[in-house]
């Protein structure tokens, strides 16, 4: 199965809890998965290095084959319903956006599972049984250092509607799905309608070309950009980027994970959810500048990106919501016409 990398994006809702202490794999379980000798998994999140570094840590950790498909959210669903619908399902897990969970969950293409992670985990799951939070991923303001000097960097999100950046913000487009819109969504709720008709007035240069847009800003075209992803910061060490959280946080996606109903694998596609929370993978996401679900996972990434972790989890502002997007979306195109 080839697998073809496309952006996706989702929503979530979190609430920090206790500590727990990390488990061991079950050998039974990972015996049981060993006998079924395959796992299948698909995912509607983009991340060529990520997935394969989860995928080849899988296989090497219990010698089980692994095959994945990275593709468009909608694609992923509609591909997982077909077969689930036909009673001959290719897939054993699912990584999908947390606002998603209670849909699939109640639409039958998630079957409950016991999961001994469960445990560990530092966020509150939206179908609980059924679908466990993976990773999270935050986005905010980055700047090039060398148009904007420490002083005149911005420290609320309100700073931006300062004059001095008119014209030149570059920000992902919040009226379609993506990190522009999840932005808009949570800031609408924290900042207010006023905040984006003002944002409006700054002539906002949109685009929807992540990688163009992030090359943009270190080639000097622009001061700033925004909503950036912090897990992009990694493959842009050495330019003269810097990531900045403001004082009202950043916003984030969050990425679950759940074993599909008619599995083939079900014990591969459970102790793939089991690997997944543990604190070794939980780290391999950190130095990802991805955001862990269980406590101190981050201590295994390098000290920048672990200090760039812990302040993103420390400061979250909020996100979009899957039962108010078509509203926030409209809303989007009413402001920023």
């Amino acid at each position: 199965m080839r697998p073809v990398y496309l952006c996706a994006l989702a929503a979530a809702s979190i609430a920090f809890t206790g500590a727990a202490p990390a488990q061991p794999f079950d050998p039974m379980l990972v015996a049981r998965a060993k006998t079924e000798g395959r796992l299948v998994f698909y995912t509607g999140f983009s991340g060529n290095q990520l997935y394969g570094a989860i995928r080849k840590g899988y296989e090497d950790a219990f010698g089980i084959p692994v095959d994945m498909l990275v593709a468009r959210s909608s694609e992923v669903h509609e591909r997982v319903r077909v077969e689930v619908a036909a009673g001959r399902v290719v897939v054993d897990a699912l990584i999908h956006g947390e606002s998603t969970s209670r849909r699939l969950a109640a639409d039958g293409l998630l079957q409950k599972t016991d999961v001994a992670g469960a445990s560990r985990l530092a966020v509150s799951a939206s179908a609980p049984g059924y679908s466990l939070p993976a990773y999270m991923s935050g986005y905010s303001l980055m700047v090039n250092t060398t148009l904007v000097k420490t002083q005149d960097e911005p420290k609320s999100w309100r700073d931006l509607l300062d004059p001095r950046w008119t014209g030149k913000l570059l920000a992902d487009d919040p009226r379609a799905n993506g990190s522009g819109h999840v932005l808009f969504s949570a800031s609408v709720e924290k900042l207010g309608v006023e905040f984006h008709q003002a944002m409006a007035r700054q002539k906002v240069v949109f685009g929807r070309d992540i990688g163009v847009d992030q090359m943009r800003v270190a080639r000097g075209e622009f001061p700033l950009r925004f909503p950036q992803s912090l897990a992009n910061m990694r493959d842009l060490r050495g330019l003269p980027l810097k990531f900045i959280i403001p004082a009202e946080g950043l916003v984030y996606v969050r990425a679950d994970v759940g074993v599909v109903s008619g599995s083939p694998h079900p014990n591969a596609a459970k102790l793939f959810v089991e690997y997944l929370l543990s604190p070794a993978t939980q780290g391999v996401l950190a130095s990802f500048g991805l955001i862990p679900v269980i406590h101190d996972a981050a201590d295994s990434a390098d000290p920048e990106t672990r200090e760039l972790v812990r302040r993103a989890r420390a400061n979250l502002m909020g996100t979009s919501r899957a039962e108010t997007q078509d509203a926030m979306l409209a809303l989007a195109k009413d402001i920023y016409k």
